[in-house]
Formats: C-alpha cells, sequence, structure tokens
C-alpha cells in the first residue's frame, strides 16, 4: 500500500476562501464523483467546526454558490453536490477510484487542505503529484509524507 499526505491551496477552491474569511475550518469527506458533459460532479460531507453564527454564514454561501448543484444541511454537517470543469485534469485526477482516503481532508482556517490518499500502485500517487504540480490553479503544493 501507497500513501500520500499533502499540503495544497488552489486559487479555484470552492470552500477555503470562505472558510478563512469566516475563521471555519471543515472535515471533508470524499464520497464519490462522476463526469456528465464537460463537468466532474462530485460529492462530499462537511463537517463544520467553528462558532455558530460563521458556520451559518458558510451553509448560505454554499445553498448559493454557483458550483454547487445540491446541498442537504444537519446541524454542522452538509452534504454537496459540486461541479467542477472537466479540463481541470487535477479533479478527474483526485478523484480516482483507484485511490482510497484513510481519513477526511481537512481544510483548515488558513485556506490550506490537508490531504491523504492511499494507493495499492504507486503510479496513480505519481500522476496525482504531477497533475497537482502542474495544475494552473495550484498556489501551494507541499508533501508532507510520501
Amino acid at each position: 500500500m501507497w500513501y500520500l499526505k499533502f499540503k495544497y491551496e488552489h486559487s479555484d477552491c470552492i470552500y477555503a476562501p470562505k472558510l478563512k474569511e469566516l475563521n471555519l475550518s471543515v472535515f471533508f469527506y470524499y464520497v464519490g464523483h462522476y463526469i456528465k458533459g464537460n463537468y466532474v460532479y462530485t460529492s462530499a460531507i462537511q463537517h463544520l467546526v467553528g462558532e455558530e453564527k460563521n458556520i451559518k454564514k458558510y451553509i448560505k454561501y454554499m445553498k448559493t454558490h454557483q458550483k454547487i448543484i445540491k446541498t442537504e444541511v444537519y446541524g454542522d454537517v452538509i452534504f454537496t453536490l459540486a461541479k467542477h470543469k472537466k479540463e481541470l485534469k487535477v479533479y478527474r485526477a483526485i478523484y480516482d477510484p483507484v485511490f482510497i482516503y484513510p481519513a477526511p481532508a481537512y481544510l483548515s482556517e488558513d485556506g490550506f487542505e490537508i490531504i491523504e490518499v492511499a494507493c495499492w500502485d504507486r503510479k496513480p500517487l505519481q500522476e496525482l503529484i504531477t497533475a497537482l504540480e502542474k495544475n494552473k490553479t495550484t498556489t501551494h503544493f507541499e508533501i508532507l509524507n510520501l
């Protein structure tokens, strides 16, 4: 089993800028994805951590964001369906079904994502690293453990 843990920031992130603005963090559970037309649709569960008034503001933001197609809210937990442009290879790479997510991603108050990914083979992890490094919207990429 191969394992990768990395710290990441990208300029087209739907979630991190608002989390940073509202001083919130989130445990982000990837649930699944599918490709339809020119988009990659991703489902996730977000468990928000922070002040209740800011959580409510974030939920309102999620419900009105143009890239968020559907939301279901249960207290500080949000289920979301988001759409991303298919031409951004990074979305297809990170949501590749060969990956196992041993822990939820953590999106911090400072705008970074900490993501852990495991795989039976090394090559998909190497391809993910390359996709993240070459992604035109990547503003920070740091390998924490490989």
